[in-house]
């Protein structure tokens, strides 16, 4: 279990992570962040652009590349660990 500071980063990496299981079996592929939040599938509580946003001390990034995405948080300051999603629905400790 990861310590609690890196609680919303985990949470938020699900959340975008069940949006694309939602959107892809409604358009049979993955989105972009705008698509999702488009569909109705992304609530997220700051602003984001075309890829990355900002949240809980971490910054996400979304790509999708043909029948796959990754999704990764970064810790925007110190003490905190990287995660990464993915299409295969499992979240882990990312490689610095």
């Amino acid at each position: 279990m990861p310590p609690r500071p890196e609680f919303p980063a985990v949470a938020t990496l699900r959340h975008v992570m069940n949006a694309q299981e939602a959107f892809y079996k409604k358009e049979n592929r993955y989105g972009t962040l705008p698509e999702l939040k488009s569909a109705g599938l992304l609530r997220l509580d700051v602003p984001f652009q075309a890829r990355p946003f900002l949240r809980a001390n971490y910054r996400f990034d979304l790509v999708v590349e043909g029948d796959s995405f990754r999704v990764t948080a970064l810790p925007t300051g110190g003490g905190l660990r990287p995660f990464v999603g993915d299409d295969s629905g499992y979240i882990q400790v990312a490689e610095e």
